[in-house]
């Protein structure tokens, strides 16, 4: 398996921070066993590299953090940092090179490939769909491109426009996800689910506060907070939760499990980590 959800790239973040914070080298070693396996797997083009890493018809090799390059990237970075090796960082360039020729400056977001039922062969502007969630689209790619910024940091006078490239990435996330938090249409029928509904989204708006000072970020997450605390909490609703017609569910990724985490990393960002992209520390040296 590949992605994030549940494949390597969702555990070499995982097994760097464990085998670090506990002194288990064993784990730092595995995590770059997988780092291998996203190599071998990789399937190059002329303009980057992607992936296949669902069980889905696709038109092309998906997008995005949770099940495409964004997330596959970062995780070979987070290898990069730890050990040096210039083949992690060459494999993740290349895939950036792929995700960006995709992004849709009039959506300022990323095209979903996932077939869908408008789609008859070739996608084009007018089939393809552009989620607003951190499974796809904006808001996980944007919290990727802010841990890839971080992460490249020290290569950036190495590579003519790649900060600009990554900066420019995340300014389209955020403000494609900041529109998707606006909520003109009221709460009532939003999800508030980490997977794919506003709690996700304002996942980035919360770590967009945090590592690039945007304080602006900050205050729309907590915005987002107080109208659940309002439209839920006082009026004892039960919380819409990301399984269409189930009702309310105790579930991490889809239910009040993580609308729950939501609210803590909204009391205190500082001690209460991100989920929905795990960061180890970058000093590993």
């Amino acid at each position: 398996m590949i992605d994030v959800v549940s494949g390597s790239a969702g555990a070499i973040p995982v097994l760097l921070n464990v085998g670090k914070t506990y002194g288990r080298d064993d784990l730092i070693d595995l995590a770059h066993r997988h780092g291998e396996h996203l190599i071998r797997h990789a399937q190059r083009q002329h303009e980057g590299v992607s992936w296949d890493t669902v069980q889905v018809p696709v038109t092309r090799h998906l997008l995005g953090h949770a099940h495409g390059v964004a997330g596959i990237v970062t995780a070979l970075l987070e290898l990069h940092v730890v050990s040096g090796a210039q083949k992690y960082l060459d494999c993740a360039l290349d895939g950036l090179r792929y995700e960006d020729q995709f992004l849709i400056q009039k959506y300022q977001n990323w095209p979903d490939f996932r077939l869908n039922e408008k789609m008859q062969s070739e996608p084009d502007a007018s089939t393809l769909q552009y989620p607003l969630v951190w499974c796809h689209g904006a808001p996980g790619i944007g919290l990727s491109r802010i841990r890839s910024h971080e992460l490249l940091s020290s290569q950036y006078e190495n590579y003519a426009g790649l900060k600009s490239q990554i900066e420019s990435d995340i300014s389209a996330a955020l403000i494609s996800t900041a529109q998707s938090l606006q909520l003109q249409d009221g709460i009532e029928n939003r999800n508030f689910s980490l997977c794919h509904g506003i709690c996700g989204n304002a996942e980035l708006m919360i770590v967009a506060g945090q590592k690039l000072q945007r304080h602006d970020c900050m205050e729309s997450a907590e915005e987002i907070g107080r109208q659940g605390v309002i439209w839920g909490g006082r009026q004892s609703k039960p919380w819409p939760c990301g399984i269409p017609g189930a009702g309310q569910t105790p579930n991490l990724m889809l239910g009040t499990a993580g609308i729950g985490y939501f609210y803590l990393r909204l009391y205190d960002p500082d001690t209460v980590p991100s989920i929905l992209i795990v960061m180890p520390s970058a000093s590993f040296n």
